[in-house]
């Protein structure tokens, strides 16, 4: 029982860290992603006779400050949550059931878990989806480590996006 203790704490502590530092990274995007698209925005509007620029520079500059402000409410959301997602793992660790799809290796003589590997997080995702009322803390806290990369990763690809707009309208406006 001391292993499914020592198995569930390190696998929460490990949680907690992904979403601290996920929590840190999605912050700073909001940041930028706000920065530029404000910065874009004004610049469209000055470049422009500004007809149909608030509402498409609304959308390009708004839509990336929107994913990243997503990614980090879903994350603070689940950070509330952490302190719970340990009593879901010991409970998980625990579930015979559960065990082959979440990657723990059982040793048969003791029946005691040795380990806990996991190279993807489908078979989890899939298993905690369908169990979601068992174990909602874990599968929150899944769930925004699986999709917050998602809408991070489109936060920087529109912001990016937003810059280059912003910029060919500042050379443009220039000219």
């Amino acid at each position: 029982m001391a292993d499914v203790e020592l198995l569930a704490t390190r696998a929460s502590d490990g949680l907690r860290l992904l979403l601290a530092r996920l929590a840190s990274l999605t912050l700073g995007l909001v940041v930028v992603a706000a920065i530029i698209g404000v910065a874009t925005f004004a610049t469209g509007l000055w470049a422009t006779d500004g007809s149909v620029w608030p509402v498409v520079g609304g959308i390009i500059g708004g839509l990336p400050v929107l994913w990243a402000g997503l990614a980090w409410w879903r994350i603070k959301q689940t950070q509330r949550l952490a302190p719970a997602a340990l009593d879901d793992l010991r409970a998980v660790i625990g579930d015979h059931q559960s065990r082959g799809s979440m990657g723990v290796l059982i040793d048969h003589d003791t029946q005691q878990p040795i380990v806990a590997t996991v190279r993807t997080l489908s078979a989890v995702r899939a298993d905690l989806s369908a169990r979601q009322t068992d174990w909602p803390a874990l599968w929150q806290t899944l769930a925004a480590a699986t999709t917050v990369p998602g809408l991070a990763a489109l936060a920087v690809l529109g912001t990016v996006v937003a810059g280059a707009v912003g910029t060919v309208l500042l050379l443009a406006g220039l000219l």
